[in-house]
């Protein structure tokens, strides 16, 4: 599965709090994505539950590959299809229909009193949903009749109403679908949803005239849904129909199989789906790992949910969770521990990458650090040596004046000897001799540059950049 396929499944299933811009409907690519993902699951959930169950999953998944031949190249239904499908349910097949140019859907099923026809909207109005503080609660389905088997059978019937469903899926009704008011007149608007009048009000009404109308036992769902739109972008993004359309399709048909537990079945197979969605998020490096940890909540949030359901209803219920549980907690915990175990070892990584490596401090200095050069001093050290040359060299005869020319020129040596002693043990004695309190540090000035009296020469000089004055 490709990258934007991944991306498709994780906003329209897991819906997080980041999502797309703009429409990212992708010519249906996403859609297929997202029923070829349903089919894997309900194969794989098939498998891992018991097996009196084994019949009606299987009748879920025939359900879901028909859906996907009406719907392989477009969103429009072909009269070839219909008419296939149609003659499928008269077999005992479930069809469900999506016409999305009247953002209605459609789920024929045979029953004992007859052939059941349920309606439902796919898709809020964008003012609804702006409008809602949270989830919408909407009831399943909206309108719902039963059609005697005799009537539903004949083929003149269903002639009409293939060509009905047809024309519908390909040609909107300027009347119900959503417009907006430009230069004085209604111009149609593509950003929101159609009013579902033709399926859900026409066909419905001239098919109660053939049957009944029926009064189904409602699925109400909290429906999350976003319209996120910025700027440049010719559409918004909405959660997907399709996505709606499955998986209430899918509540129903259980509901109508196994009873009031087929809410617990439908249940236990989304967590299943999410924690196949989660083996396929991992498998690419690149997914982000913000949304991974979102989808690892998203899963832990509905576990503990059925955890805390069982715990808290009645004895029949809380019998059929834990045998449910028995059968599929052991992927759901897998899925689990996987997430974390791949965000334990994203997050080493990260912090590994990020942490400043500080050298440990070398015991001893290298020597080339314990020597001063003074490249730029010799010329300010020759130039004192001159002036004082040239002021001892004014009055040689006099004798009060070589006294006092004596002791001033002393009294510099010694002030220039104090204070270079001073800055070479507070500065290089701790590098060359380690601790200025050792022994080592009282060495013999043999060993250290310094500033006194030499024993022989007259004269002042320079060594090295070193200065040296003689006794006068």
């Amino acid at each position: 599965m490709d990258d934007a396929s991944l991306d498709y499944l994780f906003h329209h299933i897991f819906l997080p709090t980041q999502v797309p811009q703009r429409s990212d409907a992708h010519n249906g690519q996403g859609d297929q994505a997202l029923l070829n993902a349903l089919i894997e699951s309900v194969d794989s959930f098939r498998g891992a539950n018991d097996h009196a169950y084994y019949q009606y999953w299987s009748t879920i998944q025939r359900s879901l590959r028909t859906f996907g031949r009406l719907h392989s190249k477009s969103k429009s239904l072909s009269r070839t299809s219909l008419e296939t499908a149609f003659r499928d349910a008269a077999d005992g097949e479930i069809l469900i229909l999506h016409i999305a140019l009247q953002n209605s859907a459609l789920l024929i099923q045979k029953r004992q009193i007859g052939y059941v026809v349920e309606t439902f909207e796919t898709s809020a109005q964008s003012a609804n949903v702006l409008a809602a503080q949270g989830a919408l609660e909407w009831d399943f389905p909206s309108r719902a009749v039963v059609i005697p088997f005799h009537t539903f059978e004949d083929n003149s019937f269903r002639d009409e109403v293939v060509t009905f469903l047809e024309k519908a899926s390909v040609e909107p009704v300027k009347q119900y679908t959503a417009t907006t008011l430009k230069a004085g007149s209604n111009a149609y608007e593509s950003r929101d949803t159609t009013f579902p009048a033709i399926i859900g009000q026409l066909l419905i009404t001239i098919l109660e005239v053939t049957g009944r109308t029926l009064t189904p036992t409602l699925t109400r769902k909290r429906v999350r849904d976003e319209v996120c739109w910025a700027e440049g972008a010719e559409n918004p993004w909405r959660r997907s129909p399709t996505w709606l359309v499955l998986r209430v399709s899918i509540q129903r048909i259980l509901c109508s199989l196994l009873g009031p537990h087929g809410t617990l079945h439908y249940k236990f197979f989304i967590c299943s789906l999410m924690a196949s969605l989660c083996h396929s998020f991992c498998i690419p490096d690149s997914f982000p790992a913000d949304r991974l940890a979102f989808a690892r909540s998203k899963l832990a949030r509905r576990v503990a949910k059925l955890e805390a359901l069982g715990v808290s209803n009645a004895p029949e219920v809380s019998t059929v969770i834990r045998s449910l549980f028995n059968h599929h907690e052991k992927i759901l915990m897998d899925a689990l521990r996987m997430l974390e175990r791949i965000l334990e070892d994203r997050g080493t990584r990260l912090r590994t990458s990020h942490t400043k490596k500080i050298p440990s401090l070398p015991k001893r200095a290298p020597p080339g650090s314990t020597i001063l050069s003074l490249c730029h001093s010799r010329a300010t050290i020759n130039q004192i040596l001159t002036e004082v040359l040239l002021w001892w060299t004014e009055s040689p005869d006099d004798p009060s004046a070589v006294s006092v020319k004596r002791c001033a020129v002393l009294d510099m040596g010694q002030q220039y000897k104090s204070r270079r002693s001073a800055l070479h043990n507070r500065l290089l004695l701790p590098y060359r001799y380690g601790n200025p309190t050792c022994k080592d540090h009282q060495r013999s000035p043999s060993s250290r540059r310094w500033i006194g009296s030499r024993p022989n020469g007259d004269r002042a000089k320079t060594t090295n950049g070193d200065l040296s004055i003689s006794s006068l």
